[in-house]
Protein backbone atom coordinates (compact mmCIF):
# COMPACT_ATOMS: atom_id res chain seq x y z
CA UNK A 1 0.00 0.00 0.00
CA UNK A 2 1.10 3.38 -0.95
CA UNK A 3 2.12 6.22 2.04
CA UNK A 4 1.57 9.54 1.74
CA UNK A 5 3.76 11.55 4.42
CA UNK A 6 2.87 15.08 4.77
CA UNK A 7 5.66 17.48 4.59
CA UNK A 8 4.31 19.21 7.47
CA UNK A 9 5.19 16.28 9.62
CA UNK A 10 8.92 16.99 9.10
CA UNK A 11 8.67 20.76 10.38
CA UNK A 12 10.53 21.67 13.46
CA UNK A 13 7.49 23.64 14.79
CA UNK A 14 4.59 21.26 14.03
CA UNK A 15 2.18 23.40 16.76
CA UNK A 16 0.27 26.68 14.83
CA UNK A 17 0.28 29.83 17.64
CA UNK A 18 -2.69 28.99 20.16
CA UNK A 19 -2.99 25.35 19.73
CA UNK A 20 -2.50 22.60 22.08
CA UNK A 21 -1.44 19.09 21.78
CA UNK A 22 -4.52 16.97 22.64
CA UNK A 23 -3.73 13.68 24.21
CA UNK A 24 -6.38 11.58 22.77
CA UNK A 25 -8.90 11.67 19.99
CA UNK A 26 -12.25 14.23 21.35
CA UNK A 27 -15.91 13.66 20.28
CA UNK A 28 -16.19 14.74 16.71
CA UNK A 29 -19.65 14.84 17.15
CA UNK A 30 -22.55 14.90 18.95
CA UNK A 31 -26.14 12.81 18.90
CA UNK A 32 -27.01 10.06 16.73
CA UNK A 33 -24.96 9.02 13.30
CA UNK A 34 -27.34 10.05 10.95
CA UNK A 35 -27.60 6.89 7.96
CA UNK A 36 -26.79 7.49 4.37
CA UNK A 37 -28.22 5.97 1.44
CA UNK A 38 -25.59 5.08 -0.36
CA UNK A 39 -27.82 4.56 -3.84
CA UNK A 40 -27.38 8.26 -2.98
CA UNK A 41 -24.00 8.71 -2.69
CA UNK A 42 -21.64 11.02 -4.29
CA UNK A 43 -17.89 12.31 -3.64
CA UNK A 44 -17.50 15.41 -5.87
CA UNK A 45 -13.29 16.63 -6.69
CA UNK A 46 -13.64 20.11 -7.52
CA UNK A 47 -11.85 23.52 -7.30
CA UNK A 48 -8.19 23.47 -8.41
CA UNK A 49 -8.38 20.59 -10.73
CA UNK A 50 -8.04 20.28 -14.11
CA UNK A 51 -11.66 18.77 -14.57
CA UNK A 52 -14.74 18.30 -11.82
CA UNK A 53 -15.75 14.32 -11.39
CA UNK A 54 -18.32 12.62 -9.51
CA UNK A 55 -17.76 9.24 -7.91
CA UNK A 56 -20.89 7.22 -6.68
CA UNK A 57 -19.97 5.09 -3.46
CA UNK A 58 -18.70 1.69 -6.23
CA UNK A 59 -16.35 3.82 -7.69
CA UNK A 60 -15.24 5.71 -4.31
CA UNK A 61 -14.48 2.45 -2.84
CA UNK A 62 -12.67 0.88 -5.67
CA UNK A 63 -10.35 3.47 -5.55
CA UNK A 64 -6.55 2.27 -4.50
CA UNK A 65 -6.05 2.55 -0.92
CA UNK A 66 -3.55 4.72 0.62
CA UNK A 67 -2.12 5.28 3.60
CA UNK A 68 -1.30 9.02 4.84
CA UNK A 69 0.96 10.13 7.77
CA UNK A 70 -0.19 13.96 9.00
CA UNK A 71 -1.22 15.94 11.74
CA UNK A 72 -4.33 17.35 12.58
CA UNK A 73 -4.98 20.97 13.71
CA UNK A 74 -8.01 21.94 14.64
CA UNK A 75 -9.94 25.22 15.18
CA UNK A 76 -10.83 24.77 18.53
CA UNK A 77 -7.28 24.86 19.25
CA UNK A 78 -6.18 21.42 19.43
CA UNK A 79 -3.62 19.36 17.43
CA UNK A 80 -2.92 15.64 17.31
CA UNK A 81 0.66 14.87 15.96
CA UNK A 82 1.56 11.77 14.03
CA UNK A 83 -1.58 10.27 12.85
CA UNK A 84 -1.90 7.51 10.38
CA UNK A 85 -4.90 7.19 8.12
Amino acid sequence: MKLIKSPDSKRKNRIPPGQGVARGWPVLHHGEVPEIDLSRWVFTISGLVAEEQKLDYRQFTSLEPVKVFSDVHCVTRWSMLDNLW
